[in-house]
């Protein structure tokens, strides 16, 4: 890869255009461009998507987050009631193991069910701050919301989605110049 050569606005010496400053003077390259880190992306990604969830949760209806109280409330005292059973049958009948794995199955749907609505609202969420990031002209922030809105398909374990916008963000962060991971 060949380096562009400029002239120090100082002392007039031929400088490399990626030189921070000028080796002989020290003068300030104007024209150097202080690249950005891929950890640097990657704690903005994490923040941005911590933020979304914030978001959500306070946006969230004093009777949403009842109802998510009282389920999250009625799952442990189901789990309490389970293991005292268990406790007291010594688990040595097949058909209690059956009874207790169908109500943890029903406890995981019923949990499930409930997130699937706040999973749906984060990756509509970060789909629209990537559209509204689109618009602009920061190939690095569309680079990154791309990622947030893949990281959301993820979290919700919607495999089609992530692949989709895993494939838009290593596009968008091509564009903006981001080396491959």
């Amino acid at each position: 890869m060949a380096t562009t050569m400029i002239e120090c606005e100082a002392c007039h010496v031929q400088i490399s255009k990626q030189a921070e400053k000028c080796p002989q003077c020290g003068h300030p390259n104007k024209k150097f461009k202080k690249p950005v880190g891929c950890l640097k992306i990657i704690g903005y990604t994490f923040l941005a998507f911590i933020l979304i969830i914030a978001i959500i949760v306070a946006n969230q209806t004093p009777e949403e987050r009842a109802a998510s109280a009282a389920a999250h409330q009625q799952k442990q005292v189901n789990n309490q009631a389970t293991k005292e059973a268990q406790k007291e049958q010594k688990a040595t009948a097949p058909e209690i193991l059956k009874e207790t794995s169908l109500l943890e199955k029903a406890e995981s749907a019923m949990a499930d069910v409930g997130m699937s609505g706040a999973y749906t609202k984060v990756i509509n969420d970060s789909i629209d701050q990537y559209n509204i990031t689109k618009r602009g002209d920061n190939k690095i922030e569309v680079c990154v919301h791309a990622g947030m809105v893949s990281a959301a398909f993820l979290q919700a374990k919607d495999e089609a989605g992530y692949k989709k916008w895993k494939a838009i963000e290593k596009n968008d962060c091509k564009k903006a110049g981001m080396p491959e991971l």
